[in-house]
């Protein structure tokens, strides 16, 4: 869900070698993940949990705080 709705961040991500063009791949959104994760091995979990809530609560009318 992250990457739908950041894509082009995540692409700019990709090495220069790897330019998408179009429609990402599976593969190519695969390797964006792979990125992600190895970039904060630590918390990429908590990381894409809390975006979630947030939108979650986004979409109620809700604030991060509430």
């Amino acid at each position: 869900m992250y990457f739908m709705k950041n894509t082009e961040w995540e692409l700019a991500c990709l090495p220069k070698c790897e330019e998408v063009t179009g429609t990402p791949t599976t593969a190519a959104q695969q390797h964006c993940y792979t990125i992600f994760k190895e970039e904060y091995q630590d918390t990429y979990a908590m990381i894409l949990k809390t975006w979630k809530e947030a939108k979650e609560l986004e979409n109620m009318g809700g604030t991060v705080a509430q």
